[in-house]
């Protein structure tokens, strides 16, 4: 519907609703008869309902008709028998012009003859009156038209009202970016949106009843209905997430939620929901799930690697406390003693050869020494360290 359709819709049923407002602050009552004293006399009787009633009065049932189709009566009263346009052919006319075709319409009459009220009946007659007019009567008979026409007119308006509430809430309803579906009181699909008609590739009537259910992956589809219809049967809202195929055939995961809603009298009448395509976020999700497993495993390969470097680092400090302990210290101590062998020989023997072999052994056992000493400097700290870092 149009935008320009929608503001004409929306004047016609203001206008409508002003209407039977305007229309009901004075009850308009038009009085057809070519008897002068049998006008006033009715004139007289319905103005005495009630002190705001218009009574308009007319001697020609031709004038009268051209009134009605400018104003539309709550009420006629019409003589039978008239020269040129009798009451029977009067209510015939009248039931074809626009807005009179519910018009109560009473008929007056001193003929007792069943088929001409018959024929009445048939035109359109609501009621009769006989000649003489007992006021009581016509007074009761007027007052219970003009107020089952006022109830007529207040259910119009409220027929009205329920027309404009339910054209907006399609309004929003279809320009929102969701799946909004509504379901009676028997779980039945009432309506859907034009976002879900699109959506799914069907038109509103082919989602009514129980048939969206088709639409539900196989896998998800019993486990779902069970899920909705156990929610439905307690009144209680509704969440839940299944696969649907799209117009296009993919299944897509959508997420619905519904709540139940209330007539005013406190009557469970169905609910109203919404449905959102969240395949991306379900998609995200599980990727986010899987990077929490690859973390979970870097983090248990990270724990082994630590455990190992750790055993490696006990083993290479006992290695190395080894290597001082077998090796570094033993050279050391012969260094030591060659030197104390030389400094004996200086105070006894005047020897020099004997002298320079003992010095040589010493230079050797330190030069091993200082062999050992740089092989672990270069084991604790490799020339990669300072390369890489």
């Amino acid at each position: 519907m149009t935008s320009t359709a929608n503001s004409e819709t929306q004047a016609g049923v203001g206008e409508a609703q002003d209407t039977v407002a305007t229309r009901w602050e004075t009850p308009l009552v038009v009085v057809v008869d070519d008897q002068s004293a049998g006008r006033r006399i009715l004139e007289q009787v319905i103005r005495g309902i009630e002190s705001d009633i218009d009574v308009v009065p007319f001697a020609d049932a031709i004038q009268a008709l051209d009134f009605c189709r400018t104003k539309t009566p709550d009420l006629i009263v019409t003589d039978y028998l008239m020269p040129g346009l009798d009451g029977i052919d009067f209510i015939r006319r009248v039931r074809t012009l626009p807005g009179c075709a519910d018009v109560p319409v009473i008929v007056v009459t001193v003929v007792d003859d069943r088929s001409v009220r018959y024929r009445a009946l048939d035109a359109g007659a609501t009621d009769f009156l006989s000649r003489p007019i007992d006021e009581h009567e016509c007074r009761a008979r007027c007052r219970n038209l003009l107020t089952l026409r006022h109830q007529q007119h207040a259910l119009r308006q409220r027929a009205l009202s329920l027309a404009e509430s339910e054209r907006r809430f399609r309004i929003m309803a279809d320009e929102l970016p969701l799946i909004v579906w509504v379901q009676d009181s028997r779980c039945s699909v009432a309506l859907v949106n034009k976002t879900g008609c699109a959506y799914f590739g069907v038109s509103e009537e082919q989602l009514t009843g129980r048939r969206w259910q088709q639409l539900i992956h196989p896998e998800d589809k019993a486990r779902y209905v069970e899920a909705f219809a156990g929610k439905f049967a307690a009144r209680e809202p509704f969440q839940d997430q299944c696969r649907m195929r799209r117009a296009d055939g993919e299944w897509r995961w959508v997420e619905s939620f519904a709540r139940p809603y209330w007539t005013p009298a406190g009557m469970f009448a169905g609910v109203v929901g919404a449905s959102i395509d969240i395949t991306e976020r379900k998609t995200a999700e599980e990727s986010l799930h899987l990077s929490h497993l690859e973390l979970e495993r870097h983090s248990e390969q990270l724990a082994r690697l630590t455990s190992q470097l750790s055993a490696t680092e006990r083993r290479e400090r006992k290695r190395l406390a080894q290597v001082i302990h077998d090796d570094l210290q033993q050279l050391l101590v012969g260094a030591a003693f060659s030197v104390e062998r030389v400094q004996r020989r200086l105070r006894t023997v005047d020897d020099s050869d004997a002298l320079h072999d003992t010095l040589r052994s010493a230079t050797d056992l330190l030069q091993q020494a200082m062999d050992v000493a740089r092989g672990l400097v270069g084991d604790l700290t490799p020339p990669i360290l300072h390369d890489a870092g």
